[in-house]
């Protein structure tokens, strides 16, 4: 009995790697991935193939994005830590009574600012989270959340005018809308009179909609999510797409997310900018069921990549692997891997705020492009 199930396994492997071959030739001779196609290829496991699927997504991305490794130089202010939407998997502060909730002084506003000036930096991105009562900030007091926004928004054009402001994601969109008695459409449009340029898309997680009412009930819905990115397109501001992954959804949720960033993305040409793929941090609690979340393994991050590069490529050129701290050399690997944008000098601040830990020191320019010439490429800014 035990030698006839080895055998099957030995079959279906066989039959596994025959049809991954057939797979990536098809793509090689120019068709397209279907999503069907591409959950067996994260399921690679044979080194070859891995192999295989890595050197077919390196040759799209030189087709799709060219040779070289963008980067951007930016600072991220995140203006509180109370997050009202935030998923179940984080600890992050409910209220303002948390003993770890924080809002940004305006010091601290002022001190981030000259950051970005002396570092010249081309982006800044801003964040308010979402919460259950008004932001107060020192010298820039408001009667509301959006007016305390966007005379922020205002003292940062007056300090760094030349610097250009990303962030609100979609969640934080519906929140100022509800907060504030307006539309959605109102909130981007103020949004973008006072200088955003680019809209987040910080906690997408996995844009299934099983999914994110196990992990994050408080959030929109995957269609109300598209209605806002499509909203701010017919705007003018494209949105940086994002995967978030981790080991409580499934590799067929993966790609479900991907395959309907790609259809958006068709109907709606340049509304995403860029994907950016991101690993859960290891949270400090677990409250909901299910195994306990992690990183999930270099294998899987990597296959994760190309996959994303062969599923969508055409549609985001610009595929970016986020740094997390403890596994620098994995995003060093994501560049052979169909992975071609660094991201932001900031890029390690998020992975900070997801584990409610103080920001970690911004890289200089110098030391990002060391990073990604470390890892055999040739970095390009980018704006």
């Amino acid at each position: 009995m035990f030698s006839q199930a080895l055998s099957n396994r030995t079959v279906t492997a066989r039959s596994v790697q025959g049809n991954a071959s057939a797979v990536l030739d098809a793509v090689e001779d120019g068709q397209p991935l279907t999503p069907s196609q591409a959950v067996p290829l994260l399921a690679l496991q044979a080194p070859p193939d891995c192999a295989r699927l890595r050197s077919v997504a390196e040759a799209l991305k030189a087709q799709q994005a060219g040779g070289d490794i963008a980067y951007g130089t930016g600072h991220s202010l995140f203006l509180t830590n109370v997050c009202e939407m935030a998923p179940a998997l984080y600890p992050y502060p409910a209220n303002q009574g948390n003993p770890q909730a924080y809002r940004v002084s305006i010091d601290d506003i002022d001190a981030i600012l000259q950051a970005v000036k002396t570092q010249q930096s081309q982006w800044l991105t801003v964040s308010g989270g979402g919460f259950d009562s008004e932001l107060v900030i020192p010298g820039l007091e408001a009667a509301t959340v959006l007016k305390t926004y966007l005379r922020v928004l205002n003292h940062i054009q007056d300090q760094v005018a030349s610097c250009r402001i990303q962030g609100f994601s979609p969640d934080e969109i519906a929140f100022l809308a509800v907060v504030s008695n307006r539309s959605e459409a109102y909130i981007l449009d103020c949004l973008k009179d006072h200088g955003v340029r680019v809209l987040e898309s910080f906690g997408t997680e996995i844009l299934e909609d099983a999914h994110r009412a196990r992990i994050a009930p408080k959030k929109l819905t995957v269609k109300r999510w598209l209605e806002i990115v499509a909203l701010a397109h017919q705007r003018g501001m494209p949105t940086l797409a994002r995967l978030e992954a981790g080991p409580l959804e499934s590799r067929e949720q993966r790609v479900a997310h991907l395959a309907l960033l790609r259809e958006f993305q068709e109907a709606h040409p340049g509304a995403f900018q860029r994907l950016i793929i991101q690993l859960w941090p290891h949270p400090s609690h677990q409250p909901i069921a299910g195994p306990q979340a992690g990183l999930i393994s270099e294998s899987e991050a990597l296959k994760l990549v190309s996959v994303a590069r062969l599923l969508l490529g055409q549609q985001i050129p610009q595929i970016q692997f986020s740094w997390v701290p403890e596994r620098l050399e994995m995003a060093q690997q994501a560049f052979e891997w169909g992975a071609s944008h660094a991201g932001n000098t900031d890029d390690l601040s998020y992975a900070q705020f997801l584990r409610n830990k103080p920001p970690v020191p911004v890289w200089t320019e110098s030391e990002l492009r060391g990073l990604i010439e470390e890892a055999g490429q040739r970095p390009v800014l980018k704006a």
